[in-house]
């Protein structure tokens, strides 16, 4: 018993937090926040600056920090946000 729950413990802090992500309400998100400085353009372009997963987190703090937009946004629905970028967008591995 005690070594499956020493298991079951290593192996959720081992485990990516995108996992837990909810791409759904990251989309929720993103669209009610986001989408007013900026379309979806920006992460589509040929010359895009972001090129993989902690860069992507670095622009949505950026953003967050900048703008004030989602001021209110607790840890994980930042994390939320990122995933449902990565998905849409970027598709970077973390």
């Amino acid at each position: 018993m005690k070594i499956t729950l020493h298991l079951t413990l290593l192996l959720a802090i081992a485990t990516p937090m995108t996992t837990w992500a909810d791409s759904e309400n990251g989309q929720e998100l993103h669209d009610t926040d986001c989408l007013g400085c900026h379309g979806t353009e920006v992460y589509t372009r040929e010359n895009r600056t972001i090129n993989d997963f902690f860069g992507l987190k670095r622009q949505v703090s950026m953003c967050i920090t900048v703008t004030g937009k989602g001021a209110d946004w607790f840890p994980e629905d930042q994390a939320d946000v990122v995933e449902y970028m990565n998905q849409s967008f970027y598709h970077t591995k973390e």
